[in-house]
């Protein structure tokens, strides 16, 4: 099961990170977790918040800022987004799927490949079944990230979807055309200590920067625009 060490002994693969989102207006999730063979390491989690009080427009803004924050400090290889639940209010499910929009738009600008799950699917490959509720989720993936502090239910569910991503992506690479792969055969997924760098030093800053940016911490139109937990389990503010 992942979570648990490999083998003493195995080759030690180069750690891959993972950023998971569960995206909403008010409030979205992410958690960041990185993966070396079967093991699972937390490395970070928390929410981005946008106004209320102000206009449609600017509440996307402060989570698109806010979001290129968190990526920008920690620097994932891979993403993965939780799929919109439609209800019986359209309008609500509307404005779901603009914030969702904004989750998969911030990672894909990185670079990054993004990979989408359905509600179900995240907990079957968390818990085991996929009508699990919060509670249940929350206590697995306390499990399998051993020392991890989860922040908000938001961050957790965040943190199940990177889980969900990690089981599944290898799946999703064996579906890679050929042309894509390097020379070694690795595909978009490396260590994050080849690629990832130099991918990031060719990531142009952005204009926003967190903290003081648009919708970015210090900033009025936000109440709050990232905080979360490191692996330490200690409150931090990216």
């Amino acid at each position: 099961m992942l979570g648990q060490a490999g083998r003493s002994g195995a080759a030690q693969q180069p750690p891959v990170r993972l950023l998971g989102l569960d995206p909403g207006l008010r409030h979205t999730g992410w958690g960041v977790i990185d993966v070396s063979g079967n093991r699972l390491t937390h490395v970070a989690d928390g929410a981005v918040h946008s106004d209320d009080g102000r206009p449609l427009a600017e509440r996307l803004c402060q989570l698109h800022d806010a979001l290129t924050g968190v990526l920008e400090r920690y620097r994932p290889d891979e993403a993965a987004v939780e799929e919109t639940f439609v209800n019986s209010n359209a309008v609500s499910t509307l404005k779901l799927g603009q914030a969702r929009a904004v989750a998969l738009l911030v990672p894909a600008l990185a670079g990054l490949s993004v990979a989408e799950y359905a509600n179900n699917m995240v907990k079957k490959a968390v818990v085991g079944q996929g009508r699990a509720d919060k509670t249940q989720v929350q206590a697995m993936v306390r499990l399998l990230l051993p020392g991890c502090a989860i922040t908000t239910p938001d961050a957790a569910d965040a943190l199940a979807v990177a889980i969900c991503h990690a089981h599944h992506r290898q799946s999703l690479l064996s579906w890679t055309p050929a042309s894509s792969l390097s020379p070694r055969g690795e595909g978009r997924v490396r260590g994050r200590n080849s690629w990832r760098a130099a991918k990031w030093a060719a990531f142009p800053p952005h204009p926003n920067p967190l903290p003081g940016g648009r919708g970015g911490v210090g900033s009025p139109g936000a109440k709050e625009a990232v905080r979360g937990s490191d692996r330490s389990g200690t409150s931090v503010a990216a």
